[in-house]
């Protein structure tokens, strides 16, 4: 049994080993190969740690916690490095003055940066204290919604309090058509995704009607002649299209009502799909006449 003589040694030896972990967390890939891909597994001695001290790492070697292949040392089981990496994150959010940023910079916020696998564990530790969980999302979800929605959607997609959604909605929906504030295309798709994810994408067109139907948001487009190919004039009759591709949770609605089996939906088609295909990346426009 431990005795209290034995309890802060045990504490402090867990916290160096997860600031190694976290560190670990933070450095980059030496091998090119893998560059992009994640966190480091091994860290050199000079990048130890300060209370990571030589008697611990005899100690931590000694308990198979620990290897040192060389001059770098490295965790018996990355799972060990991330498990212990992910005290760091929820202890973070528990520190109003300890931003997320400092996981996920402000310049890059959307790129992989090695924590996203540590942040769903985290959730997973603190999933069981309904406080503490909705604090890690809110907090995580500042610097990186996607990230936050996967963590959340990992523990089961628990209901939020409102004040949580309305703070991620309100700092993020805006952000996801302003071309200004966030220039860069593949941040307003990590939005987007965040947003479906958390099912908080208000948009008209984009979801679900009251009665369960895709919301579309008809644009009419005027008939009349125009220039086809080659010069060749044609005519077009009046048609409505939608503004939006269509949405995974629009097309799910469909699945879910039996589009495939329903007949009046394949009328004068080429061709009769009996269920969904894997989805590709060109979007799929919808128009009526």
């Amino acid at each position: 049994m431990l005795t209290s003589r034995g309890i802060r040694p045990v504490i402090s030896r867990r916290r160096s080993l997860a600031d190694l972990a976290a560190a670990m967390q933070q450095a980059q890939p030496h091998d090119a190969d893998a560059a992009g891909s994640g966190a480091a597994t091994a860290l050199a001695r000079d990048r130890w740690p300060p209370a990571l001290n030589d008697a611990l790492v005899a100690f931590s070697i000694d308990a198979s916690v620990l290897q040192q292949p060389g001059a770098q040392l490295r965790f018996t089981h990355q799972l060990l490095q991330e498990a212990l990496a992910a005290r760091v994150l929820v202890a973070a959010s528990g520190q109003t003055a300890y931003s997320a940023t400092h996981f996920w910079p402000q310049v890059t916020w959307w790129q992989r940066t090695g924590w996203e696998v540590v942040a769903e564990i985290a959730a997973e530790s603190c999933a069981d204290t309904g406080t503490a969980l909705n604090t890690f999302i809110a907090w995580l979800a500042c610097a990186q919604p996607e990230v936050a929605s996967q963590a959340w959607r990992r523990v089961g997609s628990p209901g939020l309090p409102a004040v949580v959604t309305q703070a991620i909605t309100a700092q993020w929906l805006p952000r996801l058509t302003d071309a200004v504030a966030e220039p860069v295309p593949a941040a307003r798709a990590a939005i987007g995704r965040a947003l479906a994810a958390f099912d908080l994408d208000g948009r008209p067109g984009v979801g679900l009607r009251a009665d369960g139907l895709p919301d579309i948001d008809w644009v009419p487009i005027a008939g009349g002649p125009f220039v086809y190919q080659d010069r060749e004039k044609r005519k077009l009759a009046a048609f409505d299209i939608a503004r939006y591709p269509v949405t995974n949770r629009q097309f799910d609605a469909f699945i879910r009502a039996g589009g495939y089996a329903d007949d009046r939906w394949w009328i004068d088609l080429g061709e009769r799909i009996t269920s969904p295909r894997p989805p590709g990346k060109t979007p799929t426009h919808r128009a009526r006449r």
